[in-house]
């Protein structure tokens, strides 16, 4: 069942729909929207961005437009396609292995299936690009994968996922106990061989999921630092409260989703994160959780202080750079793949409504017209 109902229902669906252009390979494309969302920080007002071929090529207020080039109008706000830095839509049930604790070369990009209906549904949310994960339960799960939605990987060895928190732990599986996975670990990375030595050679990132207690993150930290790994911490609501010692460590951190019984953490921790300068994004995880969860918990991280131009970058450019990716996705930018979301009003907004997707300049959803009204 997906969480945060509530939430969800607090979505206003109020603006229609743009023009539909379709777009072939090598053909060309123009939009003009009220608002064009850089993604750094940056908004141009009645910015155009114009793609071939899938790549921008021309972003700015008065870019040109080849002639015989169809020019979208837009009443409302573009941004790049959102970024989930822990997702597990598309793998199905491969995407961990109950019976083994280390599962170190395990690959996600052969498990990824961009037609899966899961795959839908991240789109019609303006999530154009995801790092897919294996799901808890594992203490190695595997080489993690950033994957276009609906399309191709786009690199494959990502991170190297790890747990050295309790969320590695199954009662019918060597190692039984928090101390025994934690000892585990250290014997994997002292005496490193493969991916763990290509981690400690900071050559792989890791994704580290240290568990939910204080305690349990301290000793992730400690880990990392010790082993000189880099990379991001996931899995937590109380990472905001080690802001401080996240940046000596060199860490990023993947935002857990808002919940009732959780948000104040998750909400204060992202303001704390941003005040040290600690990289962030957000985590999603569906199908447990709703894809429209990403937005709400950055939306839910504004309302508590946190500048609306930082959520955005999370959601974007920064989630880019964190996932190894920014010189493909992530701003609307000449030279990196025409991922577009075409949005009512702010992209930050939870009552905004995605009105059309763009990725890889080609249009893959589009909000249906709202002709009858809403006004029920």
């Amino acid at each position: 069942m997906h969480t945060n109902a509530l939430l969800l229902a607090s979505l206003a669906f109020v603006a229609s729909a743009p023009a539909s252009a379709s777009s072939r390979e090598g053909d060309a494309l123009a939009i003009r929207a009220e608002k064009l969302h850089v993604g750094d920080g940056t908004v141009i007002e009645n910015g155009i961005v114009v793609f071939e071929a899938g790549v921008i090529t021309e972003v700015g207020k008065g870019a040109p437009v080849p002639k015989g080039v169809v020019l979208i109008e837009h009443a409302g706000h573009l941004s790049a396609g959102l970024i989930a830095l822990r997702e597990h839509a598309g793998a199905g049930g491969e995407s961990n292995d109950s019976s083994r604790a280390v599962m170190d070369e395990a690959d996600l990009a052969f498990a990824y299936r961009p037609h899966h209906s899961e795959v839908q549904g991240l789109l019609e949310e303006g999530i154009t690009t995801f790092v897919l994960a294996p799901r808890p339960g594992s203490l190695v799960g595997g080489l993690c994968a950033v994957a276009k939605t609906g399309s191709e990987v786009i690199s494959r060895r990502a991170y190297l996922s790890i747990c050295t928190g309790t969320n590695g732990l199954t009662s019918n599986r060597f190692p039984t106990s928090l101390q025994g996975s934690q000892a585990e670990l250290e014997r994997r990375f002292s005496w490193p061989r493969g991916v763990f030595a290509t981690a400690v050679k900071g050559e792989l990132p890791v994704m580290l999921d240290g568990g939910s207690s204080r305690t349990e993150v301290q000793h992730a930290i400690g880990f990392a630092r010790r082993h000189g790994l880099k990379g991001l911490l996931v899995g937590s609501t109380r990472l905001g409260e080690m802001a401080a010692k996240i940046r000596a460590a060199g860490l990023g951190v993947a935002i857990s989703n808002y919940a009732p019984s959780t948000g104040r953490r998750v909400v204060e921790g992202a303001v704390a994160l941003s005040e040290m300068q600690v990289p962030f994004g957000f985590a999603l995880g569906s199908p447990n959780n709703h894809p429209a969860n990403l937005r709400l918990t950055a939306a839910a991280c504004i309302r508590a202080g946190l500048k609306s131009s930082d959520a955005l970058r999370a959601l974007t450019s920064t989630a880019a750079q964190l996932a190894g990716v920014a010189d493909k996705v992530g701003s609307v930018q000449a030279g990196l793949a025409a991922d577009l979301v075409l949005w009512s009003g702010e992209p930050t907004d939870p009552g905004s409504r995605v009105m059309a997707v763009y990725v890889d300049g080609d249009e893959v959803f589009q909000a249906e017209d709202d002709e009858n009204g809403d006004d029920q």
